[in-house]
């Protein structure tokens, strides 16, 4: 039985869903009174940080494949306006350690989502599937005369 492969552009989309809640989760955690802040329990700070620009950076760059220059310069522009802005809520402080994380997490999931990409285009077949080994037999078909 062949399994249906993913349509192309539901997973666009729900990567495009997945990154813009992650970058709304990523304001409203940088931006919230510190009471407030969400945590993952066992993480520290600096991973939560990171993994966070990761699969909003990621994710965008999945969804947009064509813009991942503008979605890394966002990442970068995002990391440290969010920590200046940190400087209007008295509870908390911006750092530029802390920006350093969010930079090289959006870094990370924009190469991860480009690495992705370049190994298996969104919508292409995996190598060994019914349809791909299907189409390696036709190429090979034997010509006619």
């Amino acid at each position: 039985m062949a399994r249906s492969r993913p349509d192309p552009e539901l997973l666009r989309k729900l990567a495009a869903a997945t990154g813009w809640c992650a970058a709304l989760a990523i304001v409203f955690a940088t931006l919230s009174p510190i009471g407030a802040r969400p945590h993952i329990a066992g993480f520290g700070a600096d991973l939560e940080r990171f993994l966070a620009f990761f699969v909003a950076a990621g994710a965008l760059a999945l969804a947009y494949p064509r813009q991942r220059g503008w979605i890394l310069l966002a990442a970068v522009g995002v990391a440290v306006g969010l920590e200046l802005a940190q400087a209007l809520e008295p509870t908390r402080h911006g750092r530029a350690p802390d920006a350093a994380v969010k930079v090289l997490g959006g870094l990370a999931g924009v190469l991860f989502a480009s690495f992705a990409v370049k190994l298996r285009p969104l919508g292409a077949e995996a190598p060994g599937s019914v349809p791909a080994r299907a189409a390696e037999r036709i190429t090979r078909w034997p010509k006619s005369r």
